[in-house]
């Protein structure tokens, strides 16, 4: 932390959409600890970051689309905030539909709708990376079932099921008792016919994708129309469920390592003119050395208290680089080298370990190989090391892991 960072927050309140999450307790004790003051909404009354020492005020969000854009307009008048920073790709969605209103009051601290949604839609992503050079795994896209076959031509097995926007069929599938599923697996072409055949009746399909192999890498960047002024990565070491989804341990990994694909991450947002936060995913092959793309997050991320652990400030840097608005002037002690970390999500992190330990059934990838002793090893060792930092709980500012305790405990108990 600077004197200077603190000038230049000083007089700054942001409002920070999201506090239910480690990302959004992330966001605040950054901007807080470098002198900003933070509004908080979530939808919960003990959101996880209400509870922060950081927290200026915090609110439940309104209820409605109309009134959580009218309900900040109204915060922004009351404190005189100059800043709206939205953890959810839902938020900013949200936000964009209503952005000429509400840039009248306050700066919307993410892309515009046409920047965003080349990226937000996996399939629009995909076509995005591989233009930069990027390797992409095959992908099949299919608007119904007949000849579905030679559609897949030579696809190997098993393959991935993923919806290329989530968000927007999760509409329409809970209005026939569906579920968004993040990633679902089929060994063959029976059993894919079986998984596919739920959606029919909608005529909707999520993509079909080759099964890539390999460990989560993840390429984090700031950028300031399309010149990036912090970079970080990160491994992801274990993931709830532990067929991918959040990382519950993962660790910091120095800016001499995966230079060339972290290049081409780069290139990538440069291409966009990307202003904002991004994460570039990949799954890495160690044993191939292979690189292949998965995403991109253009927003803040899960794993963010890594990065703010490790000494990379990208939701204090984001605010002054809007209000700088010159990357010349960027303040160099952001840029500084960081620490190598690990980082462990506890609650995520024991449901993985009781899953790998008791419930193997449970785990859907088919190439997916459990290791009880290494996954406890790890579990174990893991709050024993002084390089280890936590999601949720800081010795600084312990009260959102109180709070959290409590509200798991009192779950128990209803239950």
């Amino acid at each position: 932390m600077t004197s200077t960072s603190k000038q230049i927050l000083a007089k700054e309140c942001i409002i920070l959409f999201g506090t239910d999450n480690p990302m959004g307790l992330a966001a605040m004790r950054d901007i807080g600890s470098h002198g900003g003051k933070v509004i908080g909404l979530g939808y919960s009354a003990t959101a996880l970051a209400s509870t922060s020492k950081y927290c200026t005020a915090h609110y439940l969000r309104a209820q409605g689309e109309r009134a959580v854009v009218h309900q900040v307009i109204e915060l922004a008048r009351t404190y005189g905030a100059s800043m709206l920073i939205a953890m959810s790709e839902p938020d900013i969605a949200l936000f964009n539909r209503h952005r000429e209103q509400l840039s009248k009051h306050i700066r919307l601290l993410f892309p515009e709708a046409d920047t965003i949604n080349q990226i937000f839609d996996t399939k629009n992503a995909l076509k995005q990376a591989a233009s930069v050079g990027i390797q992409t795994p095959k992908t099949v896209s299919i608007s119904n079932m007949e000849n579905i076959e030679s559609v897949l031509g030579d696809v190997t097995y098993p393959v991935v099921l993923k919806w290329a926007d989530p968000n927007a069929v999760a509409s329409r599938l809970h209005k026939v008792g569906l579920k968004v599923i993040k990633a679902e697996y089929a060994k063959s072409f029976d059993e894919l016919i079986g998984k596919l055949g739920k959606y029919s009746t909608l005529n909707i399909f999520p993509m079909i994708q080759e099964y890539c192999k390999g460990e989560g890498l993840g390429h984090m960047f700031l950028m300031y129309e399309g010149q990036a002024l912090l970079e970080f990565q990160h491994h992801r070491i274990h993931e709830w469920e532990p067929e991918g989804g959040v990382s519950s341990l993962c660790m910091s990994v120095p800016l001499n390592e995966h230079v060339r694909a972290r290049e081409k991450s780069r290139v990538l947002l440069e291409k966009l003119n990307w202003t904002g936060v991004a994460m570039v995913e990949y799954r890495y092959d160690v044993s191939s050395g292979t690189y292949l793309f998965m995403e991109v997050n253009g927003r803040f991320w899960g794993s963010l208290p890594l990065a703010i652990a490790a000494g990379v400030p990208f939701a204090t840097g984001l605010v002054v680089s809007q209000i700088i608005n010159d990357v010349t002037q960027f303040p160099k002690v952001f840029q500084a080298p960081y620490k190598r970390i690990k980082c462990l999500y506890f609650i995520p992190e024991t449901k993985r370990l009781v899953r790998i330990l008791f419930e193997r059934k449970k785990i859907k990838d088919p190439l997916f190989k459990p290791r009880p002793f290494l996954s406890l090893l790890r579990y174990c060792f893991s709050f024993l090391s002084p390089y280890t930092h936590y999601y949720v709980f800081e010795w600084v500012d312990q009260r959102p892991f109180w709070s959290d305790v409590k509200n798991i405990l009192w779950k128990l108990l209803k239950q």
